[in-house]
């Protein structure tokens, strides 16, 4: 077994509390949390994606640098992550202190860490003589402003530790500490920090304590929300505490009124809400979970046109006890025991996931039947995981913020994240790559494309896992926190989770040689390898090759950033020649090979548009992938584009094959894969479809074929793929429970199983 982890498997409670952290839905992003990692997709104009860019992501990317990650929360523009060690990373927008770092900075687009204000024990004592000179103003740790002349010692700016929750509001943020004090930081107009007053501190700062909690600070919490102007928090004695703006009820203490300190919750008796383990902000309303699975809303939800200033019991007759609740703009999900979602409030986006676009549900209708393992709400879209630990998204996506194929303004029903699988698999000429849990595994022919100590065999058959690798201008290390892979001939390479390249293989053409030029070593964000070279693209939307300083590959020099691509958002490459997919939808092409402008084989050194006619580029693209000898691309409504050499019926129809043209007979497509002579797709339904030449066993159906099919075939013993990959002749691809089925040829041990020959049928390869 060849099992591909995000994070973990199982079913039950523990992966229920495991996964309830590591989703959230902001405004107009979201976050995923996998393996330690953090994934990111939508809106990106504040860098609430963190990649250290500004452009917005279709599909989910990596947070640059961030690892060791066990939850994160989402706010209107910016983001946060709370790392194993109890520190807090915040990135994004920083207009109202959102990031914790101080006033000097408007946003970041890379995550920083979020600090607070403690004495200096080191500093020196203000003289006793007041002065003008020795009056100190600085906002302390626990939410107020200090002002005076004597002992007062100068504040030192540290970060924020021993965290163990988070939550993003609108412009503000709480985090929870190990000894159950809340920090809160960011947006204060309305007092949703908690600490008295309206004024905003540059950095976290405690709540303190309010209504019947006396003086000093927040104490003995054991959760907390952040919405869009108030905050909640639950005690270990089972009450519940909201501070914030308060005009629309939210605060549940039977005014409408606003507090800058926490006031007590209380029911429609006018007693304190008792019991409340787990509590959630909306826009204008509020809602808390009890021990004993009561669920309780209050403020004004827009769902029924009433107002409610203290907690109401929401009594609806669910199918088993809820479990988790979350609340987005004007809508409210809830979770149940045996993994039904219910969902209700606005939805004229489908953030209900019913199906249907309506103004106002006032009742609790079924957003999926499937086992759920967690929800997220965000300002109108939602996002939960499965038991098969598969990320699922519905509602407004017109930021994209869903992460779904094709491409749709919203979606009425629940749909699965397609998380850029080309990442995870990659097949070489004669080896295979796979990412397992940030590490990397490989097999196939022999060499030091394989990235294995020691003595070097003709093939290795069975999985091994790579360990060390060459960045750039340095020693080899362990391969850790990896995000994607990709593989040449003789060569490999590896992105790290911090953006710096590696790679193994045959330096002999230079495939593995950079420049030295400044700051090159680290915010790339994809990577594509040819035979004969590499390229990788940055943040900044620019691209960067590797590769043999001769005319086969184009001439391009070493280490040379390619002219005129300056906004792509994805790339590929394969034999002599690359792709690059701009963020306005079109295609570029240089190199040696089949490059869709109307020619014949070329070469050429810059890139041009891919072409659907003369003067005619092609539009709307959202995916690509290039083959030896033809190249394929996928677009927003999930039809199929090919162009290249068909002389074995790869580009799966008729016309002429020097311009781009569709592939008619499959629709909802979400991944393709081109080949040597063959090309597969995967449809949204988990199938994969094959055509073009058959002989060494690349449809999967038990067939050798020596006449090429230009019709797509289904495999039909393949269901539930997220994933595919193929390069010559041997095909990978991988399943919803994190197998890895390989097919084809295996003259060199490509398979990853101890067999020679082709294999028609798909097999599991063995993993340890």
């Amino acid at each position: 077994m060849l099992p591909f982890t995000y994070g973990g498997r199982g079913s039950g409670a523990n992966s229920r509390t495991y996964f309830r952290t590591r989703i959230a839905a902001g405004a107009d992003h979201s976050l995923f949390s996998q393996a330690g990692l953090v994934w990111a997709w939508g809106k990106n104009d504040k860098g609430q994606l963190g990649d250290t860019s500004q452009t917005d992501r279709l599909l989910p990317s990596f947070v640059m640098g961030l690892k060791n990650i066990k939850a994160v929360s989402a706010g209107a523009k910016h983001s946060l992550a709370l790392q194993t060690n109890g520190v807090v990373w915040a990135w994004g927008d920083n207009k109202m202190g959102q990031l914790g770092v101080g006033p000097n900075i408007p946003f970041s687009t890379k995550p920083t860490l979020v600090k607070t204000l403690v004495e200096d024990p080191t500093s020196i004592d203000v003289e006793k003589k007041p002065s003008s000179q020795n009056v100190k103003t600085f906002r302390t740790g626990v939410g107020t402003t200090g002002r005076g002349t004597g002992v007062l010692k100068t504040p030192k700016v540290v970060p924020l530790d021993n965290i163990i929750a988070i939550s993003a509001g609108e412009n503000h943020n709480l985090a929870l500490d190990a000894s159950g004090q809340v920090w809160a930081w960011g947006a204060n107009q309305d007092g949703q920090l908690g600490i008295g007053h309206q004024g905003r501190p540059d950095y976290a700062v405690k709540v303190l304590g309010g209504g019947d909690l006396g003086s000093g600070v927040l104490q003995n919490v054991i959760a907390i929300a952040a919405g869009n102007g108030h905050s909640l928090a639950a005690t270990s004695s089972g009450k519940t505490f909201a501070w914030g703006v308060g005009g629309d009820g939210q605060l549940g203490n039977s005014s409408r009124h606003s507090s800058s300190l926490p006031s007590l919750v209380i029911d429609s008796q006018g007693r304190s809400l008792q019991g409340v383990v787990c509590v959630s902000a909306g826009l204008s309303f509020s809602m808390a979970l009890t021990s004993d699975s009561r669920v309780f809303t209050w403020g004004d939800d827009k769902a029924n046109s009433v107002i409610n200033t203290t907690a109401q019991e929401l009594n609806f007759s669910w199918d088993s006890y809820p479990v988790d609740i979350a609340t987005g703009t004007f809508h409210s999900l809830v979770l149940t025991a045996k993994g039904k979602v219910y969902a209700w409030g606005q939805s004229i986006h489908g953030q209900a996931g019913n199906g249907k676009r309506e103004i106002r549900l006032k009742e609790p209708v079924l957003a999926s039947t499937e086992e759920v393992l967690a929800i997220a709400a965000g300002g109108e879209h939602n996002l939960s995981v499965k038991i098969d630990s598969s990320l699922w998204a519905w509602g407004k996506n017109e930021e994209r913020q869903l992460g779904t194929l094709p491409i749709k303004n919203q979606e009425l029903k629940p749909k699965k994240v397609f998380r850029n699988p080309q990442n995870l698999l990659a097949t070489g000429s004669n080896h295979s790559l796979v990412i397992k849990g940030g590490t990397v595994w490989s097999w196939g022919a022999g060499g030091t494309q394989l990235g294995y100590r020691g003595s070097l065999s003709a093939k290795v058959d069975i999985p091994t896992r790579v360990t060390r690798a060459a960045p750039v201008n340095s020693a080899s290390h362990d391969l850790q926190d990896i995000v994607a892979v990709a593989t040449g001939i003789t060569h490999s390479m590896a992105l790290q989770v911090d953006g710096e390249v590696l790679a193994w293989g045959r330096f002999t053409f230079g495939q593995r040689q950079r420049a030295m030029l400044p700051g090159l070593d680290s915010n790339f964000i994809a990577i594509a390898a040819g035979h004969l070279h590499s390229i990788a693209l940055r943040a900044n939307g620019t691209v960067w090759d590797w590769s043999r300083n001769t005319s086969m590959v184009g001439a391009i020099q070493y280490g040379q950033n390619i002219s005129g691509l300056t906004k792509i958002i994805s790339i590929s490459a394969n034999a002599g020649y690359s792709l690059a997919l701009d963020s306005d939808g079109t295609v570029w092409s240089w190199g040696v090979g089949y490059l869709g402008n109307g020619k014949t084989f070329q070469r050429r050194q810059n890139p041009k548009q891919v072409l659907l006619r003369e003067n005619t580029p092609l539009k709307d693209i959202v995916g690509l992938s290039a083959g030896l000898l033809h190249s394929m691309a996928i677009d927003k409504d999930g039809n199929i584009w090919t162009w290249g050499n068909n002389g074995s019926k790869a580009l799966g129809r008729g016309g002429n094959p020097l311009f781009a043209g569709q592939v008619t007979s499959l629709r909802q497509v979400i991944q393709v894969s081109a080949g040597l002579r063959h090309s597969l797709a995967l449809l949204d339904d988990g199938s994969v479809w094959a055509w073009g030449t058959n002989a060494q066993g690349q449809f999967g159906d038990g067939q050798v074929q020596k006449t090429p099919s230009e019709k797509p075939n289904r495999i039909n013993t393949l269901q539930e793929i997220v994933a595919i990959s193929t390069n010559t002749k041997h095909n990978l691809a991988l399943r919803s429970n994190k197998d890895v089925v390989s097919w084809g040829e295996d003259l060199s041990g490509e398979l990853g199983r101890p067999l020679a020959g082709c294999r028609s049928k798909q097999e599991i390869a063995p993993f340890s």
